[in-house]
């Protein structure tokens, strides 16, 4: 045997030396920096830097992030910061009433973020009630389209300054004809009737004459004078027809009037008056008008108003409002009120604006029973300013304000305020707690307190993972702030994972000591002693655990590169503490470390002398030996039906399945059954062409938009899966004639194109469609149809010259978790093979043995195995909770870090009583005596560490906590204690072999009758 098997390696003796010279300036050190570190997370707090959104835990090197990256950069305004979105439910939200409640919220929204900071504010509602307004919201982008009624008011207020002059004017010019047309010769057959009938015509025709002076001016006045003069040549004559003899007055003058009426607008006056369209319409008044009906004002008004019927951007309601609301020359207040009455006088669904595309659907479900107000913020949701996070504090006054205006209208109507930064501060309230947290502390304190029957002993590790918190807690600052994006979920199994080791080092290391100190060594002795072969064992597993959170950072997602970096950096402060730390306390106190139990805990005693813990663990090393090969084919009983149970589930790509229900949660549910799945969570298509799609004269490429006509149809055609495509050539679902946008009037022209522009990006040759998909975005079926589109698109694009040439990119959600599917099953095959490797090599080293860190490997998946099907049976099975995609890939990883510890505390122990002579049974037995106890405890504190886990909300949290926590407890009592001693019995002397100078154990077997000893 070397140097090392008999004495332990230099690197642990060497800090030996050191912690027994130096133990007081390294109790003091630690100390320091505890206190420095506690100083910097006041500053440099961890919480504000953490992410509670679902996509910071997602890949970044995939199409789907390659998609999301070019919509940031190409449309950037639409990207940019977060939003808030807030839903009413109600029978018909449509109603008056309901129209009033959404319009007085928000402008109790829109105020409020017109206050400074201290300032208070009042609103009158639309009730004539008035409310407080006590809460600033900051950082509100431009809401005038937030909400349906805002965005008609917008487009009636540019209506009403084009169209309102124009309006009076027609129906002015309508009055005065009909007064001139008809007005005149009713004048003048009035007069006819009642003069006498020598001079009937002079007297008409001078009644009539007064009358233009008197109520006409220039220039209707010549417009006037020259049409009756035409009426009045028209009437004289008609007495020459004889088909007019015996006509009365009225019926003589509608002849007169139909005949001269034509000839009159195409006169040299009225050709110099008229154009083609003013002819025409004043010819269609001969179909409208008779003396009988020329009074009737309405319909005056009504085919003055005709003329813009065809008008395509408003239908003919909005221009009688203009006609009666307003004046013809309404300053620009008035324009303004006159557009917000407009915007609340109709149904939303029944407006009277013709807009390019149908907006109203993104505000009002089919069914009228919910509407939604949409607000974007500046910054995202974690922004934080001077200590403040004034976006959360925006979601709060928002529900406050919901409240308020629920309260004053006494509305019976359900309220959700949703969106990215609701969702984010609700994830963090929900998920983002301490209690699991401060619960492990205290199962620490008082399983470590009941191990060692003493108050002192648990104060170690405490002190040990408190230092390691604060110092990792920068560590994760620092990755978050420069590096990558930090989940909450890190931090939480960060904790719990320091918990677990830092606890289990400090214990071995302390019972070491303890052990030698029953073995009759001195206290300086004893603490060389735990420190060189306990020190060897901690290192090994923290080594172990390295290995395993170094193979999660080789992995696609952020949280789990963040969790190897992260907890990685942590262990490793968690092993320098318990290698100095730890042992100098204990040299500086002593047997004092196990006080009141004291010199009991710690005295010397006759080694065949077993406590009760001792004989249990010494009696199931010796059954599981004696019926060995009973034990291993128990475990391969139970492997196969497990290992069935794994391949055969499906996990689910929902991170938030089975979460308890938050407001924006339940908002988001609400919106998605109206609307469907796909309008809060679309799946995006980027196209990017070589060339632009606006020219630079600014009209249009008609064949790339043909391309994309013939991908989106191609598509919806060929995928069932797919309910709808909408992108440039049919903004929000409604078709434009893209192809004829140059011939269209300026303002039709102008809005068709402003619709078309929200999905051509700012290079002008990005495209995004925006498909609906039939089910749930994170549903596999979901999942599943991105597969299928992106073999269509393939298809598609090598069929089509103006495609081939281009870039297509699948983006959304839906395109990320299929690629997140794809990613996972990649990772845990990099990861299994990292893991398994190093593991490997580095077992090989310490222990100088090929089959037992084979053995350990096995049977660390075996009990992976066993605890995955647990979890599936109990969470799908029992509680109607898939299994996250991750937690077999996270499992195992963390599953072979952590508990590979146990392994390698037993087998060092094994390794240790071989080297001084025993045999392999004898080593065995008294390894799990001596350890068996050990084990156990950190085993249940590790195992109640992760327990903690799920006394958070977060089902993910609850998986992965029952999971490790399961697989902690069976690797600690069961496989460690039973199907170890039984399988290391089976292999005997091939055991401790290995190629050349690596094996560490060197001795011939040989077997004593009886007994089954070999000779020291």
């Amino acid at each position: 045997m070397g140097r090392a098997s008999e004495e332990g390696y230099g690197f642990f003796r060497v800090i030996a030396k050191v912690v027994g010279k130096r133990h007081r300036a390294l109790v003091l050190l630690w100390i320091l920096i505890f206190v420095g570190a506690l100083v910097a997370n006041q500053v440099w707090r961890v919480g504000d830097v953490v992410s509670f959104s679902q996509a910071s835990s997602l890949p970044q090197d995939t199409e789907s992030a390659q998609a999301q990256r070019i919509i940031d950069e190409e449309f950037p305004g639409q990207t940019e910061g977060s939003s808030a979105t807030i839903v009413l439910l109600a029978p018909n939200v449509t109603s008056p009433y309901y129209r009033n409640f959404t319009a007085d919220l928000h402008d109790a929204i829109v105020t409020a973020s017109q206050l400074s900071a201290g300032q208070t504010g009042a609103l009158t509602l639309r009730t004539g009630r008035t409310i407080l307004l006590d809460r600033r919201i900051e950082l509100l982008r431009d809401p005038t389209n937030a909400t349906v009624y805002g965005l008609y008011e917008s487009v009636a207020y540019s209506l009403a300054k084009q169209f309102n002059e124009p309006v009076h004017e027609q129906v002015g010019f309508t009055q005065a004809a009909v007064g001139i047309y008809w007005g005149l010769p009713a004048t003048f057959v009035a007069g006819w009737e009642s003069a006498r009938p020598v001079n009937e015509n002079e007297t008409a025709y001078t009644l009539t004459r007064t009358t233009i002076n008197g109520s006409f001016t220039p220039p209707t006045s010549f417009w006037a004078e020259a049409s009756f003069e035409m009426f009045y040549q028209g009437w004289r004559a008609s007495f020459g027809d004889p088909t007019l003899d015996g006509s009365s007055s009225p019926a003589r003058a509608e002849t007169v009037i139909a005949r001269t009426l034509p000839v009159f607008v195409d006169s040299p006056f009225g050709n110099a008056s008229f154009n083609a369209t003013a002819k025409q319409f004043q010819l269609g008044m001969l179909s409208v008008f008779n003396l009988s009906n020329f009074r009737d004002a309405a319909l005056v008004e009504a085919y003055g108003l005709s003329v813009f019927a065809q008008v395509p951007v408003a239908g003919i309601e909005f221009f009688q409002d203009l006609a009666h609301d307003l004046g013809a020359n309404a300053t620009d207040p008035e324009l303004r009120a006159f557009a917000d009455r407009e915007s609340l006088q109709y149904d939303p669904l029944a407006a009277p604006f013709i807009l390019p595309v149908n907006v109203t659907r993104f505000f009002v479900s089919p069914e009228r029973t919910i509407v939604l107000m949409n607000y974007a913020f500046e910054k995202e949701a974690r922004y934080t300013e001077d200590g403040r996070q004034p976006i959360a504090e925006d979601v709060i006054a928002m529900r406050a304000y919901v409240a308020g205006l629920k309260a004053a209208y006494a509305a019976d109507v359900r309220t959700y305020v949703t969106g990215s930064a609701p969702s984010d501060l609700d994830s963090e309230e929900a998920f983002g707690g301490g209690a699991e947290f401060l619960v492990t502390i205290v199962l620490v304190v008082v399983l470590i307190g009941l191990y060692f029957r003493s108050v002192v002993s648990p104060a170690f590790p405490i002190l040990t993972i408190a230092i390691a918190i604060m110092i990792a807690n920068l560590f994760v600052y620092l990755v978050a702030l420069y590096l990558f994006s930090v989940d909450f979920t890190v931090t939480a199994v960060l904790q719990t994972v320091l918990l677990a080791t830092g606890t289990d080092y400090s214990i071995f290391i302390v019972s070491r000591y303890r052990d030698e100190r029953r073995d009759g060594r001195s206290k300086e002795e004893a603490v060389r002693n735990a420190v060189i072969w306990a020190g060897e064992s901690v290192t090994t597993s923290g080594g172990a655990v390295l290995i395993a959170f170094a193979a999660l950072s080789l992995g696609s997602f952020p949280i789990l590169k963040t969790m190897g970096l992260t907890i990685g950096f942590a262990v490793t402060v968690a092993l320098a503490i318990a290698l100095t730390f730890t042992p100098s306390i204990v040299l500086l106190l002593g047997d004092r470390v196990f006080w009141p139990s004291g010199q009991k805990v710690a005295k010397a005693r006759p080694r065949t002398e077993l406590s009760a813990t001792e004989r249990y663990f010494r009696g199931a090393a010796q059954f599981s030996m004696r019926h060995a090969k009973a034990v291993l084919l128990v475990a391969i009983l139970i492997t196969i039906p497990a290992t069935y149970i794994v391949l055969t589930d499906e996990p689910t790509f929902d991170f938030s399945q089975g979460a308890p229900p938050t407001e924006s949660s339940e908002g988001l549910d609400a919106i998605s059954g109206s609307f469907g799945h796909g309008f809060a969570f679309p799946t995006v298509i980027v196209v990017r062409f070589p060339g632009p799609v606006v020219l630079f004269d600014g009209s249009l490429s008609v064949p790339r938009l043909e391309a994309l006509d013939r991908l989106a149809s191609g598509i919806v055609g060929r995928e069932p899966g797919v309910q709808s495509i909408e992108g440039p050539t049919n903004p929000q679902g409604s078709p434009v004639d893209y192809r004829n946008v140059s011939s269209m009037p300026p303002a039709q022209r102008a809005q068709v194109l402003a619709a078309m522009g929200s999905y051509i990006g700012k290079d002008n040759r990005t495209v995004r469609l925006l498909a609906v998909l039939r089910d749930a975005p994170f549903s596999r079926e979901a999942i599943s149809t991105i597969d299928r589109i992106g073999a269509g698109i393939a298809d598609l694009r090598a069929s089509d010259p103006v495609l081939r040439d281009s870039e297509v990119y699948l983006g959304g959600v839906s395109a990320v978790l299929n690629d997140v599917r794809d990613n996972t099953n990649r990772d845990l095959q990099i990861m299994a093979l990292v893991v398994v490797t190093g593991l490997f090599i580095v077992l090989l080293l310490v222990l100088g043995s090929v089959l037992i860190p084979l053995r350990a490997i096995l049977t660390i998946l075996l009990s992976i195995s066993w605890t995955l099907a647990l979890t599936i049976v109990l969470f799908h099975f029992w509680r109607g909770i898939d299994v996250i995609f991750i937690l077999p890939l996270a499992l195992f990883v963390m599953a072979m870090g952590l508990g590979m510890d146990y392994d390698i505390f037993i087998i060092t122990r094994v390794r240790e009583e071989v080297a001084r002579g025993a045999s392999d049974r004898d080593a065995i037995t008294e390894a799990t005596t001596r350890t068996g106890g050990i084990i156990s405890a950190c085993g249940i504190v590790m195992a109640g560490a992760f327990f903690t886990l799920m006394l958070n909300q977060s089902p993910f949290l609850q998986e992965i906590g029952f999971a490790l926590a399961f697989v902690i407890l069976l690797d600690s009592m069961v496989v460690r204690i039973y199907l170890v001693p039984a399988i290391m019995v089976l292999a005997g002397k091939y055991n401790w072999w290995a190629p050349g100078g690596l094996q560490r154990v060197r001795r011939e077997e040989r077997t004593s009758p009886g007994d089954g000893r070999a000779p020291k």
